[in-house]
């Protein structure tokens, strides 16, 4: 399932990388899979794990998949993202746009051509998917707001035409590591992709950015979605710890889609309660990280 929540002051998030957002979900007592028990509904985690699994297909076809992205849920989809949207409203996509999204760099030069459809609504549903893809954004942005100013079809499909040439004959995960290396603004959004791709050769970058307090919480993330327990000790201090209940929630997601255990840890827990579980964690993971050695 790909969403896209709109925030106050900003028009959209990238919509395979929004928050799965799971209503009327209610928290029960049940245990994990050590069988821990827990008060902490771990119901939404595994959402958030079948939402990755679906952005990583084991094999596309391309022709196949921008077939169906033509199609008119793709534009009635976009319709709706570029209607005015209220804080907070989340907007679903359709699998259509997902699974292009999900298929990568093979879907570059299809929707690069896309960009100049006579179907307006069309034309911008490529441009969202490219920006997913490559983590390029070509227009500039409007001044005084975060939003870009939109170009021409042409020119956008130049602009894109000539990133193409000069990167097609590199991966998806090399253009990401550049875009964080050069820390331009698309850098947290890039360590964030690099989890969602599921290829583990992207491990040693991610790991070289857990010093960086910048990046370090998307690093472990990124980490925790690529099963390297190098993400724990700050999966641990930014967000078990953390005066948040929702980076908490986050942190406790991340580490029982590691590990398959929350330990019983509980962010809606009394503070001394979480202080007992997160030395439950540490000492998991020295005992962890010991072995492996």
């Amino acid at each position: 399932m790909t969403l896209i929540r709109f925030s106050r002051g900003v028009g959209r998030l990238p919509t395979s990388l929004a928050v799965i957002v799971l209503a009327s979900v209610a928290c029960h007592r049940g245990a994990d899979s050590r069988g821990q028990q827990t008060h902490f509904d771990v119901y939404s985690c595994r959402a958030e794990a079948e939402a990755i699994r679906v952005m990583r297909p084991a094999a596309c076809d391309p022709v196949a998949k921008l077939k169906e992205f033509r199609s008119k849920n793709v534009v009635n989809f976009d319709r709706s993202v570029s209607a005015m949207a209220k804080p907070g409203q989340i907007v679903i996509a359709p699998k259509e746009f997902s699974e292009v999204v999900a298929c990568g760099k093979a879907t570059v030069p299809g929707l690069i051509d896309l960009l100049d459809d006579r179907d307006a609504h069309l034309a911008d549903a490529s441009r969202l998917a490219l920006e997913e893809i490559t983590n390029k954004q070509f227009n500039s942005p409007r001044i005084g707001s975060v939003q870009p100013a939109p170009q021409s079809p042409n020119v956008l499909a130049d602009r894109y035409k000539e990133w193409w040439t000069v990167n097609k004959a590199r991966t998806e995960i090399e253009w990401l590591t550049a875009d964080i290396l050069t820390r331009n603004s698309r850098s947290t959004i890039a360590v964030r992709r690099l989890g969602y791709l599921g290829d583990r050769s992207a491990i040693p970058v991610l790991r070289g950015l857990l010093e960086d307090r910048s990046l370090s919480g998307e690093a472990a993330i990124a980490l925790a979605r690529l099963k390297d327990i190098h993400a724990v000790p700050v999966l641990i201090d930014q967000f078990l710890k953390s005066d948040s209940q929702p980076l908490r929630k986050e942190g406790v997601c991340q580490l029982y889609l590691l590990t398959g255990s929350t330990l019983g840890y509980d962010p809606g827990d009394t503070g001394e309660a979480r202080q007992r579980t997160v030395l439950q964690w540490r000492a998991w993971y020295k005992e962890r990280e010991a072995s492996e050695r």
